[in-house]
């Protein structure tokens, strides 16, 4: 399943790579100096005891890869579409713009999830409460010495990347990292099907890298696809669609990460957890307890939930795969009729004296293929859609969702509806819900 891009080396050569990494996807992944002493960091060489999937390796037992792993892989991807774009459609921009550019990318692509917390996603609700790990990441970019000495004033820039609020110039390089196309989902998809033995997250990614152009909106680039490339951003999407579904979405692993999640809430409302990062009132991280971080991961959590599963815990016992979570009510919905039968089964269970997210949990989630946003247009202050930009022949740009038929179709939203129970409740909850 090796992929290779030659047009790539002309322009790591430009910007020194000398280091690469075996990987089972691309072949070899090229690192510089710089990019490899960040790796070599203590807080970088902690994503490789955090899992990319959490807990999945529960449900496909293969699963056992970590962020490391795919941050690595992000930059492959990254620089992949980055150059793509670059011997296609930047023509305006300098061979030293374009160097420094792909640095400060990479840069970025290499450090976008230096700040999740052990289990990744699963952890975050629990743990950070009004920020993200995004929030966390751009802080550890900037505050972290051993990072900041390596990017010295290029830090700020590199953090601001992987934020919506970077300036003008890099919007372009932020959409590579964080947009509905970007390099992240790029190496994901490919990266978690195959390490969990699935077909579901698989697609075209040498041509998929080509596929995209750039056009000035707003006074900014923008990532736009070509008419003629629609087919494998179609693609993309419908398997980033199914992956959603069964993989990070399987109703197994949700289990588990309610599970952790109550595991976790107690831990911290007992003292048993300590407090490593402080956020104020409008939501921005003021400190981290970095000598605290660099040892939190999976291990970390595991050794707690070992010495609380010899105390009968229940949730050590659940995250030691010795119960679980039983999952009574599993519903894909879009029909009103679904919808409400899920909500009268869940009035049900909070008027009964079940406790919830103790005895029963609810889990919804939103479906969709991507996301759609709401912007004012910087010139004439009207509302327009940022969406994903499909550049016709003629040179009009359309809104992916009014061109392709598939996606209109697909990205209908729907809602993924759940209802577990605690492994004592399951024949009362149970009993609840088939009332109706």
């Amino acid at each position: 399943m090796v992929v290779r891009h030659k047009k790539d080396m002309k322009y790591l050569n430009e910007i020194g790579v000398k280091h690469r990494f075996r990987d089972p996807l691309y072949g070899y992944i090229w690192l510089t100096d710089e990019e490899l002493k960040i790796i070599d960091t203590p807080i970088f060489q902690r994503l490789r005891r955090v899992h990319q999937l959490a807990l999945t390796k529960y449900v496909y037992p293969t699963a056992e890869h970590s962020r490391f792993v795919h941050s690595l892989g992000v930059v492959h991807c990254a620089t992949a579409i980055f150059t793509g774009l670059f011997e296609h459609q930047l023509t305006k921009i300098s061979t030293a713009d374009a160097t420094r550019m792909l640095k400060l990318l990479r840069y970025a692509a290499l450090l976008h999830d230096i700040g999740h917390l052990p289990f990744s996603h699963a952890t975050e609700k629990s743990l950070l409460d009004t920020v993200s790990h995004e929030d966390v990441s751009q802080f550890i970019i900037e505050n972290y010495k051993p990072i900041v000495n390596i990017l010295e004033e290029d830090a700020p820039i590199v953090a601001s990347i992987l934020s919506s609020k970077v300036k003008k110039k890099y919007k372009i390089l932020h959409e590579i990292i964080s947009g509905n196309l970007d390099a992240d989902r790029a190496d994901y998809l490919l990266r978690d099907s195959y390490y969990c033995g699935v077909k579901y997250g698989d697609y075209d990614f040498v041509r998929y890298a080509q596929s995209f152009g750039a056009r000035e909106i707003d006074n900014y680039l923008r990532l736009i696809i070509n008419e003629r490339d629609i087919f494998v951003v179609e693609s993309f999407l419908v398997a980033r669609y199914h992956y959603t579904l069964q993989v990070p979405y399987h109703r197994t692993r949700t289990g588990y990460d309610l599970s952790l999640e109550v595991y976790l809430k107690e831990k911290k409302q007992k003292g048993e957890l300590k407090n490593f990062i402080n956020i104020d009132d409008f939501g921005t991280v003021t400190s981290l307890d970095f000598e605290f971080f660099e040892d939190f991961d999976d291990y970390f959590v595991f050794e707690m939930i070992k010495r609380d599963y010899r105390k009968n815990n229940l949730w050590a016992k659940i995250l030691l795969r010795q119960d679980h979570l039983k999952c009574l009510f599993d519903e894909l919905a879009s029909k009103e009729e679904y919808i409400k039968n899920f909500k009268n089964n869940v009035n049900l269970l909070r008027q009964s004296e079940l406790e919830e997210n103790r005895d029963f949990f609810v889990a919804t989630r939103k479906v969709i293929l991507f996301k759609e946003s709401s912007e004012k247009n910087a010139e004439s202050g009207e509302k327009n859609k940022k969406s994903i930009l499909v550049q016709k022949i003629n040179g009009e740009l359309i809104n992916i969702s009014d061109y392709s038929e598939l996606i209109k179709t697909v990205n209908a939203e729907a809602r993924l509806l759940r209802i577990y129970a605690a492994p004592d409740k399951k024949e009362i909850v149970k009993k609840i819900i088939n009332e109706i």
